[in-house]
């Protein structure tokens, strides 16, 4: 087993956005390659990346989302995180589970980060897995699909 990683790919629409996003990051990850790889090169690159962590929103005009949804780059057992809280499954998510791939909706690390706050700010200890099916449950009503 091998654990750590070797390099984080970054996309980003914006040229300029994506290249310094990655300059900066390898500036303080000096011991990891970081590169920005254009939005239009997604589904040339190989299935070798085990993790993709979505911080775009959910929009209607979001290309990137398309692009990404593909996953060709994406190991048979990669993990997809995508950091929208709502809806609690988006459609990211719901494709990357059709291929199998493991995933972590930005809900559950939501109530983790609210776990973790009220436990270091107010300390208060929330159960972590009873916290995270309330939220989802509450999300559902309040966002449902």
């Amino acid at each position: 087993m091998r654990l750590g990683y070797e390099g984080i790919s970054i996309t980003d629409p914006s040229a300029e956005r994506g290249m310094r996003m990655a300059k900066e990051l390898q500036r303080i990850n000096f011991k990891t390659k970081i590169r920005y790889i254009p939005p239009s090169l997604l589904i040339n690159l190989p299935g070798t990346h085990t993790v993709m962590v979505n911080t775009t929103p959910m929009t209607s005009d979001n290309e990137l989302l398309k692009d990404l949804s593909y996953f060709n780059f994406l190991t048979k057992s990669g993990v997809v995180i995508d950091l929208t809280i709502t809806p609690v499954t988006t459609p990211l998510l719901a494709e990357a589970m059709g291929i199998g791939a493991s995933v972590v909706p930005g809900f559950s690390i939501a109530a983790r980060r609210d776990c973790v706050w009220s436990n270091r700010c107010l300390k208060t200890t929330i159960d972590v897995a009873d916290y995270t099916e309330k939220f989802k449950v509450y999300l559902e009503k309040l966002f449902p699909s």
